[in-house]
């Protein structure tokens, strides 16, 4: 491998124009990544709370009976919300799903939350 890399730096070396144009295209591409990533984490990825860390969901599963996790039904809220003493405030969301098809019956899925 050390043979590969010094062949490498080599050739590099006999055509810096190459080399120019190779090492400025890494950097604008690392870049615009770069900022292209810091853009989608501070607008879509970054929860509007301040301290998001602290939040959590509650879900439901039983054993047996489903894979999946389930929501918390209205009496187990309640019940939570007065006597869950780690929580410091709870909430509530609801999660639909929709089919919905174009004029040829493609059937498309989506969530709302």
């Amino acid at each position: 491998m050390a043979s590969e890399l010094q062949f490498a730096l080599r050739r590099l070396r006999r055509s810096p124009a190459f080399t120019i144009t190779a090492v400025a295209g890494l950097a604008l591409a690392l870049g615009a990544a770069v900022s292209l990533f810091t853009i989608v984490d501070a607008v879509l990825l970054r929860l509007p709370y301040p301290e998001p860390e602290r939040l959590v969901s509650v879900r439901n599963r039983v054993e047996g009976l489903s894979p999946t996790p389930w929501g918390v039904s209205q009496a187990q809220y309640f019940d939570y919300e007065q006597h869950a003493a780690s929580l410091e405030r709870i909430g509530v969301y609801v999660t639909n799903d929709f089919a919905f098809a174009d004029s040829e019956g493609a059937a498309t899925g989506i969530r709302l939350a």
